[in-house]
């Protein structure tokens, strides 16, 4: 190969909104210092603007895209309209500087070269890229990124904004595959990846190079500097990488991104929270979206994966992508997945029977159509097994009960039944009971009436209303709870679940302090359940329990179910700085060790501990995460908490989508704002920054939640699963500047509560 006599640039361009971005690119071709031989211009399947620039550019051949529609098609009929032997391309919305051809062309002396990437540099609409945004993903506005290098050198592929091959490279592959690559405003990529693959296999000894020198400005409007973007560009990058994956092997396709996620997002990730640690607090945010993006974009390939694979039953692997275009990754449409998956009819009863009762039939409700129950099997109160049945007709057999038992339980219960049983208290320590409410009379009024029947003798329980906007909560307490004088009415007036959480910890008289919410149902042995568990270590200061689910009515309920662990296990689980050591994350993960609906702490270590962080929690800014802090904290003092699954309670989810939308993207940044106090702790940091990155693979590999296998899988697919990933991920990439600000806030409002000098 020598170099190319002549050079032709081809734009394909799609939409009329970017009419002064093609002309801008245009002028910027004809005023180089060295001049292309033809301008061809590709216009896919818009007639409009075909005959608009036919009309506006006489000196440039303007052709149609006559393949298949996007920008694999288009660049095609590009190469097929020209001769020339070197053929450029240019994005529409990219400006080339003066000397971009020179530059693009000069790699090619060697004849080796069979095609060059230029580099591309931001040319951000006002107010500029965000603050949050990291260099290392710039790839996702088609820019150059962190880790790219700055020298001339090998690279597998070019940007796809500007790029050259040679025009022997290009017909001896056929050009760029139909099915990869961008179909009008649907963010697919990769297909220059796929081409430059094809390309070297085809040319062995050949190279492709990266010419820094070479520099285009891409412009980039403010529509792709939101979160949603950001996502949605993420997500659709991991379905093309499975696509490519598809055409020429993983080991091809992934090469250069194992590289990038094993050491550039590492090191982009810890500068921002070094950043942040010196009181830039964007660094942080930075970190956090480098994380979600990597898992967002690690979703987007399982999901390509998935698709190739049902492929390679209908149809031919390069038109995924094409089929892939009208499956929208955001919340509402994924919402509507797990609609269609749980079908008319799938309402779930959810009951519970003991093996020692003398029943042999179990109605099912009067009101309520279910097509399956879910029965929580128990032995003289101890929990056994969950198990799933049909419902065929007014209730469940107790037979179909016991046969439904899986052979490990069978095998307990008939060699050692006792072993299912907690511990019998050695002792009859006091419990203080705190329930945290807020403007929720009925909820607050059954819980209530379920606490009433609490059997344990020393007990209190202290109902904290949490900055109430009316007299509901009061009202239901009085009607309810009556002259029992186990109960006991408090108000809080800073609005927040930690402040209700450490009011009711001041007015606690009990050696242990239990904590339940408002829309939960405790087991009439719930209490019993926590302080059984405090036996099974001396260490143990901090028991969390079985937390049920009440209902499976709704799409919403559904997913909830699907999506949270809390009731996975009937088996009681111990868990100290020395447990789970396979776990990168450990003891940082999140929702392993309970959840805030049942948990119980010795009240001397919360209390030297001060309580829950005010700046966590429902009710501030960080809409979560003080459980967790709380769990972590515990174990970080030599302590060990304790699972007991005798210790049940039943828990009502959001039955409604705008509920659950909400909890879901609170679940996102009160997980990232409790690993941001954590981050900014210099006691916590050193360990946290040394497990963050494997701890991120994994989460890439089973997301956090969705392990879990047996009766509660049953509603919904793996796909309903992911339903809402976008949201949550949006919550945890705003969650560390959440949690600053709700800091913030409380110093300020400590400031403010404070007694004058005067």
């Amino acid at each position: 190969m020598s170099l190319p006599a002549s050079v032709a640039v081809i734009i394909c361009a799609y939409t009329e909104k970017r009419w002064e971005d093609v002309l801008s690119a245009y002028r910027s071709l004809t005023e180089q210092s060295v001049l292309a031989d033809e301008i061809v211009i590709v216009i896919d399947h818009n007639e409009a603007l075909l005959h608009r620039l036919t009309v506006a550019l006489p000196n440039a051949r303007v052709v149609p895209n006559v393949n298949a529609q996007g920008l694999s098609g288009a660049r095609n009929a590009g190469i097929e309209a020209t001769t020339a032997d070197l053929v450029l391309f240019l994005d529409d919305d990219a400006t080339p500087d003066p000397e971009w051809i020179r530059h693009m062309t000069s790699p090619f002396h060697d004849e080796q070269v069979v095609g060059v990437g230029g580099w591309a540099v931001l040319a951000w609409d006002a107010p500029g890229r965000p603050s949050w945004f990291p260099e290392a993903f710039l790839w996702v506005v088609g820019c150059s990124y962190e880790g790219q290098s700055r020298q001339v050198g090998t690279i597998r592929n070019p940007l796809g904004c500007a790029m050259a091959f040679r025009r022997i490279a290009l017909a001896g592959t056929a050009g760029f595959s139909d099915g990869i690559g961008r179909v009008g405003t649907h963010p697919l990529g990769c297909e220059e990846t796929e081409l430059s693959i094809r390309i070297g296999r085809s040319n062995p000894g050949s190279r492709i190079v990266g010419q820094p020198h070479a520099v285009v400005a891409h412009r980039v409007t403010d529509s792709r500097m939101t979160l949603k973007y950001f996502f949605s560009r993420c997500y659709w990058e991991g379905v093309s990488k499975a696509v490519v994956a598809a055409h020429v092997g993983a080991g091809a396709a992934l090469a250069s991104e194992r590289t990038y996620t094993t050491r550039i997002l590492p090191r982009a990730f810890f500068r921002g929270v070094g950043q942040a640690l010196r009181g830039e607090l964007s660094g942080l945010a930075r970190s956090m979206a480098i994380a979600a993006g990597l898992v967002v974009t690690s979703a987007g390939y399982l999901r390509g994966r998935r698709s190739v694979r049902k492929a390679t039953v209908t149809g031919p692997a390069t038109a995924v992508g094409t089929q892939l275009v009208g499956h929208r990754p955001d919340s509402d449409h994924l919402v509507a997945e797990t609609d269609a998956a749980i079908t008319a009819g799938s309402s779930v009863w959810c009951t519970e029977f003991d093996l020692s009762s003398p029943d042999t039939f179990v109605p099912a409700p009067v009101s309520g159509h279910y097509a399956r129950a879910r029965v929580l099997v128990r032995l003289r109160g101890e929990p056994i097994q969950f198990v799933e049945l049909p419902m065929v007709g007014a209730g469940i057999d107790a037979a179909e009960i016991v046969a439904a038992l899986s052979d490990r339980s069978a095998l307990k219960l008939s060699a050692a039944p006792a072993l299912v049983c907690a511990p019998q208290a050695e002792r009859n320590p006091k419990v203080s009971v705190v329930v945290c409410t807020r403007d929720r009379g009925p909820e607050l009024r059954n819980c209530l009436q379920r606490l009433q029947d609490v059997r344990y003798d020393n007990l209190e329980i202290i109902i904290v209303d949490n900055a109430p906007s009316d007299a509901r909560g009061r009202e239901a307490f009085d009607a309810q709870v009556g002259s029992d004088a186990r109960f006991r009415y408090v108000m809080e007036p800073s609005p927040g679940l930690s402040f209700a959480r450490n009011r009711g910890l001041a007015e606690a008289a009990g050696e242990i302090l239990a904590y339940t919410d408002d829309d939960v149902a405790v087991d009439a042995n719930w209490v019993t359940g926590l302080v059984g568990g405090f036996q099974r270590r001396p260490e143990v200061a901090c028991v969390t329990g079985l937390v049920c689910t009440a209902t499976l009515e709704t799409p919403a309920e559904h997913y909830f179910d699907q999506r949270v662990s809390w009731a996975d296990s009937c088996e009681p689980r111990m868990f100290d700085l020395t447990s789970h050591a396979d776990d990168p994350l450990y003891p940082y993960a999140a929702g392993l060790f309970g959840t805030g609906a049942s948990m119980a702490f010795s009240t001397a270590l919360l209390r030297e501990l001060g309580g829950f962080d005010e700046a966590l929690g429902a009710g501030t800014r960080a809409k979560g995460g003080e459980d967790l802090d709380m769990f972590v904290r515990v174990l970080l003092e030599g302590r060990a908490i304790a699972y007991e699954p005798s210790a049940i309670v039943w828990h009502h989810h959001r039955p409604d989508l705008p509920g659950l939308r909400r909890q879901i993207f609170g679940y996102g940044t009160g997980l990232s704002a409790f690993i941001t106090k954590h981050l900014l702790d210099a006691t916590t940091r050193p360990d946290l920054l040394r497990r963050i990155p494997s701890g991120i693979a994994k989460a890439v590999v089973v997301p956090r939640g969705h392990q879990s296998t047996g009766p509660r899988d049953a509603g919904g697919s793996v796909g309903s699963k992911r339903a809402l990933i976008a949201r949550e991920f949006a919550g945890m990439a705003m969650g560390p500047a959440l949690y600053a600000l709700a800091r913030r806030s409380n110093r300020a409002n400590v400031h403010d509560r404070a007694p004058s000098a005067s």
